[in-house]
């Protein structure tokens, strides 16, 4: 593993096919919904990231989870507003498959969980979201 300047993203098929987990769980939204663009989500571009991602674990036929994005908070600099977390967590719900899609929008309400920059949660509730996380995976063993 290369680290610091040298750092390398390794495929997730090459990181599949090397450590050979029984189930992958990818935790990704935010990124994704491009909160500082106020023109709005680039709906093509997000379908193409999450279309990568899911045909490549799609071919190593390991199952995979994917955990979208919690509320957080509007009005920080994160620029995350509830009707683009909304506007994700649709959008993932209906593109991640074959993995199954788990809706964090349903852990909490609308600012609940209090956040550093309206997306990173203070780490009580990063607690609290990681421990709603694995009530679902229990769900769908």
């Amino acid at each position: 593993m290369k680290l610091g300047s040298k750092a390398e993203t390794v495929p997730i098929a090459k990181l599949i096919e090397t450590e050979k987990p029984g189930l992958v769980i990818i935790v990704m939204g935010d990124t994704l919904a491009d909160y500082r663009n106020k023109a709005g989500m680039s709906t093509p571009w997000v379908n193409s990231e999450i279309d990568q991602v899911t045909q490549e674990i799609n071919r190593t036929k390991v199952r995979c989870v994917w955990v979208g994005p919690s509320w957080g908070q509007e009005g920080h600099s994160g620029g995350k507003t509830y009707a683009r977390v909304q506007q994700i967590s649709n959008l993932l719900s209906q593109r991640v498959s074959p993995c199954t899609y788990i809706d964090s929008l349903k852990m909490s309400q609308k600012g609940e969980w209090s956040t550093l920059d309206g997306i990173h949660y203070r780490d009580q509730y990063y607690k609290i979201w990681a421990d709603k996380i694995v009530d679902e995976l229990d769900k769908i063993k």
